[in-house]
Order: C-alpha cells, then structure tokens, then sequence
C-alpha cells in the first residue's frame, strides 16, 4: 500500500510541475524522456552482462544501477541539449497550456517513475517491499509465480513502461542491424520487475543474477507425450551463480523459457526440476515447484551442479522456443532432442544415470593406465578452511572480501600484510573460510617445485599443460568419477611482504591454468576446493570440460580422505 502512494504521489508531482511548466516544456521532456529510456533499455543487458557481471556482491544491484544509470545520465544530457536547442518556447493559451503540459507530464511521469521501478525490481531486496509484492510465487497459485496485485499503482506503471518502450522498439526505434527488440529479448520484463526477479531463496536473500558462462544450457529435450507436452533443458550450473554459503538455489521465478514471437513472445516457467540428492550420487530425482519453499538446489558440497527443468508448452502459445532465461542470462539453446517415447521427466532423468556411469569409467581408467603420474601425499593436500598465514578482524578486512554474521569468509579477494599483528577484540577476529555443512575446505599445494601439481616449473608439468590446453581447470577427482574445481587460492608471497586470498572466480567463470597467478620461485600457492566429507581422493587431472575426458592429463594420483569434522 505504501508503494501505492509513493507512485501515485511521484508521477501525480510530476505531471503538476511540468503542467505549470507549459505544454512546450512538458512535450520537450517527455520526448527526452523517451529517447533516454529507449537507449537505456537497448543498451541495458549488453552492458550490465558484459562489464559489471562478475561474479562478486555487486552482480546483485548491477542490473537495476546499470539501467537506472544511463537512463540518468542520458536525461541529463538530452536536457542540456533541449534547452540549448530550443532557448524560447511557444506559448498557446493557458488552458492549452496547461492540459496538454499535464498530459505530458502525466506520460514522462509514469515511463520516469516505471523505469525507476524496474531498476528496483532488478536488485536484491525482499520480494515484497513497501508493501507491494507484485508478481510471484504464492501458495494459492501451488507455488507457480502469478500476479497477486495487478490492479495497484506499481504494476500498472510497470505494464505502462513496458508497453511504450516495447512498441518503440519494434517499430520507431527498431534495431537497424539486427531483429532482436527488447519487447523479443527482455518480453514481459514488468514481471520480472514486479518481484520475479527477486523471488529468490529466503523471500529475497538468494543470489539475483549470475555472471555470463556460469549457467550453460547442455541439452534441450521435447517430450510431447508428457501432457500437454513439455521442453526440458538441462542446465550446468558453476560456482560464480552459487549463492553466498556455496549453493545455488533457484526458484520457479527465477527461469523463463521465451517463445520465438517477436512482437508477443510467450513465456513459459518451470513446473518440474531434477537434481542430485548428494554431490556423489549419479542419479538425478525428480521433483515439482509446487510450493514456495521449494527450489532447485545444488547438493552440499558440490563445486558445480547440474539441473533439468520441465516447462509446459501450453503458456508457449504454439509458439516455438527461442531461449531459456535464467537468473537474468539469456541463453542460447542447443538443437532440439524430440523424445516421443518418453512421457515423464522422470523416465528422461533415468536415461542419465547410464551417461554419467561412462564419464565415471573413463577417469577411472584414465588414473589406473597413466604411468609414472607422481603420488600426491597429505604434505600436498590438506583440510584447512584457516587463512594462514594471513590474519584478520572484520574492521580490518581488505579488498573486497566478506564475511556472514559468523564471522566467515564467504566471498571476494584481499591482500594481506605479511607479519601483520590483529590486535583488539578476539570476537573481532575472522575465523576463516566458510564450510557449509557436510564440506570440508581442502587445500592442494601447487607451488613450485613443491607439489607433484607443481604449475610452474617442472617439465613434465609443463607438458601436461600443452597436451590438456591453456584452457584446462586444475580439478580433483574422487572415487565416484566427480570432479571438483578450485573457487580460489591463497597465494602467499614470499618474495614481498603480501598474502592473497581470493574466494571469486574469474569472468570466465572457472580458474583455468591460464587465469591462475604465476607464482615465483619462493612463492607458495595453494589451490582451494569444497569437497564433501569422507570422499576418497583419487588423483588430480587437467581438463578442458568442452573437451573428452580421454583428453585430460593426469597431474597426480592420490588415496586421500576427506576426514570428518
């Protein structure tokens, strides 16, 4: 209700203000007003995906800064021009003037106010906020996102702004070198706005966005006998979408298969997910989004994760699909699988179990025949979820690292002074990296010339590195064929007086051997992974995942435990 009055009041302000301007002014500034929400909504995702998704705390207000900023800025301009350009006004009589400056000002009002809203729409906040909750999941729709309050001020403005700068982007404003509008590629983005894209795991606290490459869509599945029928992707999901704690969630709002009309595209949600129960099980269980407290998760402990989600071709409209939208990414789907035989989402999970069991075999055969792969000892890999030889308090943190209400570390990257003294509280002091339950933070040596994973130096690693490609992850494999890659390091720099520790990945979304620092002769480098508890440690392998197993190299070969807490 108080969102209500706050529109209501702010577009009502501005219409008075540029009625007692004149109607000369008013048409000026709606016009501004038009020009800069159009580039604002034309160069939205291109700059939001491609410059400030990250991966890091900022992803969660990236999408609503970056469109409420240019639109800012772009007024702001436009303003300046517009009063240069046209210095004297026409002024009609006072009636004229006054009506139509309303009227104007009524228009530029509500597209003002609407892309303000949709910016606020796109940041992490609680998925009901002065009262207005807008469109989302409810129990009276069996957890399904729907719009509970459409006919209040705030989803009226959203609706209004969508409409206006749809319709001028498939027509006056119309891309020149391409087909794709905002009303085909952001369609019905009011909804989003109006509380779906914040819909997230515990009302709001969920991660709202991911970074370009962390979300890939590996398959694309048609199952027409299921139903109505039902399109089934298969998403791989890596640790820079993980939500803070080291888990993605994702709820039934938060995923939008979008249909191939350019002028009415139809949009789809997810009715049904399959997921892994635990982070060593090959099999994937099937489960609805029938109710509000269920998302799609990823098991504790697993440093990526793989889901399917079943959307219903009904809301489609016939139409055929163009994308998936996750988290805010566009993503491309691959070709088409029709499946006319099968007609649940649970026989197709069934089908994947065989095609994990043939990856599983494969290292399994890769670490047994390579010969002379080194033996990696408990002097090179470790359970330490501690800093050291850094210390720190949470007033002293550097960088842009953070810690949770217990004092760990969950995110971001810092230097630290070598030697450095905490003094003060000891309730101050950080207590180390966050393990969630069930995980044990493991560190694998690869300093140079100190650890058979020794990235630097050594010959043969270096041959290893050619054959796997610059592309490769450093990547830990355990008993059951599963495979772990690093979220980070602690870089201890013994040739100056400075010791990193990083918790983000790159914008590539994985450490490859590439992107990992040069560490010197005297530096010590140690690679930081999440690995569930009670896990036997295989070996360490170098692979490039877009490329076969049997293309890996083995780096290592181990018979370690992940001990227990």
């Amino acid at each position: 209700m108080m969102l209500s009055i706050l529109v209501v009041a702010i577009v009502g302000l501005i219409a008075y203000w540029w009625a007692n301007q004149g109607a000369t002014s008013a048409l000026l500034h709606f016009l501004c007003v038009l020009v800069a929400g159009t580039i604002a909504f034309s160069l939205w995702e291109w700059v939001t995906v491609t410059f400030f998704l990250r991966g890091v705390r900022f992803d969660e207000y990236a999408w609503g800064v970056t469109l409420v900023g240019i639109f800012v800025v772009v007024l702001f301009i436009l303003r300046l021009a517009a009063d240069k350009l046209v210095p004297k006004e026409v002024r009609p009589n006072a009636a004229v003037n006054t009506v139509f400056g309303a009227i104007f000002g009524l228009g530029a009002g509500v597209l003002s106010v609407g892309i303000v809203l949709t910016g606020w729409g796109f940041v992490q906040a609680s998925t009901e906020i002065l009262g207005y909750g807008g469109f989302r999941r409810s129990q009276e729709s069996s957890g399904q996102p729907s719009q509970l309050q459409g006919n209040m001020p705030p989803a009226m403005v959203l609706e209004a702004t969508e409409f206006a700068f749809g319709h001028l982007s498939r027509t006056v404003f119309s891309p020149v070198g391409g087909s794709a509008t905002l009303a085909s590629a952001m369609p019905r983005f009011s909804e989003l706005a109006g509380s779906g894209m914040r819909d997230s795991l515990d009302e709001g606290k969920g991660k709202i966005s991911a970074p370009r490459g962390s979300i890939r869509v590996a398959d694309f599945f048609e199952l027409p006998t299921a139903g109505e029928g039902l399109y089934v992707v298969r998403l791989d999901v890596e640790q820079p979408a993980f939500d803070p704690g080291a888990m993605f969630t994702l709820s039934a709002s938060q995923a939008r298969l979008v249909g191939s009309d350019d002028d009415s595209p139809g949009v789809s949600h997810p009715r049904e997910f399959g997921q892994r129960l635990t982070a060593t099980d090959p099999a994937f269980a099937p489960f609805t989004f029938s109710d509000v407290t269920y998302f799609a998760s990823s098991p504790s402990g697993a440093q990526s994760a793989t889901f399917f989600l079943a959307f219903p071709k009904g809301p489609l409209r016939g139409q055929s699909p163009a994308f998936v939208q996750v988290k805010g990414l566009r993503l491309r789907l691959p070709e088409l699988t029709r499946e006319p035989t099968v007609g649940t989402l649970a026989a197709l999970l069934d089908r994947t179990v065989a095609a994990r069991s043939e990856m599983a075999i494969a290292l399994d055969r890769l670490l047994r025949e390579t010969e002379g792969a080194p033996a990696l000892g408990s002097q090179h890999i470790s359970a330490n979820n501690t800093i050291d030889p850094a210390s720190s308090s949470i007033n002293t943190l550097p960088g842009s690292l953070v810690v949770n209400d217990n004092r760990w570390l969950v995110s971001g990257a810092g230097d630290f002074v070598r030697g450095a003294n905490v003094t003060g509280n000891r309730d101050l002091r950080v207590n180390g990296i966050l393990e969630p339950r069930g995980t044990r933070i493991v560190r694998l040596n690869a300093s140079k010339n100190l650890s058979p994973v020794d990235l630097y130096n050594m010959d043969r690693v270096r041959a290893l590195r050619r054959n796997a490609g610059e592309a490769a992850m450093v990547e830990i494999v355990d008993s059951n064929g599963e495979t772990y890659q690093p979220f980070g390091y602690i870089w201890e720099r013994t040739g100056g007086s400075t010791i990193r520790v990083y918790l983000d990945t790159p914008p590539g979304g994985r450490w490859t051997l590439r992107d990992l620092p040069n560490a010197g002769d005297e530096d010590r480098l140690n690679l930081l992974y999440r690995l569930p508890e009670g896990v036997r440690v295989r070996g360490v392998i170098f692979r490039d995942p877009s490329r076969p197993v049997t293309d890996a190299a083995v780096a290592a070969i181990a018979d370690w435990t992940v001990p227990r807490r």
